[in-house]
C-alpha cells in the first residue's frame, strides 16, 4: 500500500514521514511476526531510497540499529535488500550500520553455498563501504576478504564478489594488503571467461587491489 500510495508522488510520501509513517514503520521491525517485521523492512527500503532527507530521518530514528536486530534474527534478502536501500551514499546511515555491528555479521553470511544470500551480503557490503574509510577499515572486514575470494571461484558469485572487491580495497591500504591472493584468481578470470560484465568486474577488483600498492602491482605484472 505504502508502494502504491507513495511511489513517484513526494508529496504523498512526505505527508506519510510527517505524520509519524517512518517511526511506526521502524517500531514494526521489531514485532515477534517476522512477516510483519520483513514487509515494514521492505516499506523502509521503499521510502528511504526516495529521499536522503528521509534517510536523514531513518537514522536518527534507530533504524540501522533496528536492522541489524532484525538481520540477525533471520538472513533475508528482503533485509539486506532494505540496508542497502538505506546505506546507499548515506554516511550517517552507513556508520549507523557500522556501529550497529553489522560488517562482521555480513562476513558470516559469505558462504557461496547459497548464492542469493552471498550475492545480497556482497552487495550490502559493498554499499556500507562506498565511500567510507571508517567502514573499510573495520576490524572485521579482514575477516570477508577470504570469503570473497572464494565466492570468486563459484560461478555464481564471482561477479559480486569481484565487485565488493573493487570497493572495499578502493584507497584501502590494509583491504589491499589482505586481498593478495585474489590476483591470480581475478587474472584467470579475465583469461577463461568469454563474458564482457565478468570481465568489467574483474578488471575493476584488479584496478582498486593494486592501484598505488607496489606489492600487489608486481604481483599482477607476473601474472
Amino acid at each position: 500500500a505504502i508502494t502504491s500510495l507513495c511511489g513517484e508522488n513526494q508529496e504523498n510520501l512526505q505527508c506519510f514521514v510527517d505524520n509519524g509513517g517512518l517511526q511506526a514503520l521502524t517500531d514494526m521491525l521489531g514485532a515477534s511476526d517476522v512477516r510483519l517485521a520483513l514487509a515494514a523492512a521492505l516499506a523502509l527500503g521503499f521510502c528511504c531510497m526516495q529521499d536522503a532527507h528521509i534517510r536523514n530521518i531513518a537514522a536518527s530514528c534507530g533504524v540501522p540499529k533496528m536492522l541489524v536486530a532484525l538481520l540477525q534474527r533471520i538472513a533475508s534478502p528482503a533485509v539486506l535488500n532494505a540496508i542497502a536501500e538505506i546505506a546507499d551514499a548515506h554516511p550517517q546511515c552507513q556508520n549507523g550500520f557500522r556501529e550497529a555491528g553489522i560488517i562482521p555479521m555480513l562476513a558470516q553470511l559469505l558462504s557461496p553455498e547459497d548464492s542469493e544470500i552471498y550475492n545480497k551480503t556482497a552487495v550490502t557490503l559493498a554499499t556500507i563501504c562506498n565511500g567510507n574509510p571508517a567502514s573499510m577499515e573495520e576490524s572485521g572486514m579482514r575477516g570477508s576478504i577470504p570469503l570473497l575470494t572464494a565466492g570468486l571461484l563459484d560461478h555464481n558469485c564471482a561477479n559480486m564478489s569481484a565487485m565488493c572487491l573493487a570497493t572495499i580495497c578502493d584507497n584501502s591500504k590494509s583491504n589491499q594488503n589482505s586481498a593478495t591472493s585474489c590476483i591470480p584468481i581475478l587474472v584467470g578470470m579475465l583469461h577463461t571467461e568469454n563474458d564482457a560484465i565478468r570481465n568489467l568486474y574483474a578488471t575493476s577488483a584488479l584496478r582498486s587491489i593494486a592501484e598505488g600498492h607496489q606489492e600487489n602491482l608486481n604481483t599482477l605484472r607476473l601474472e
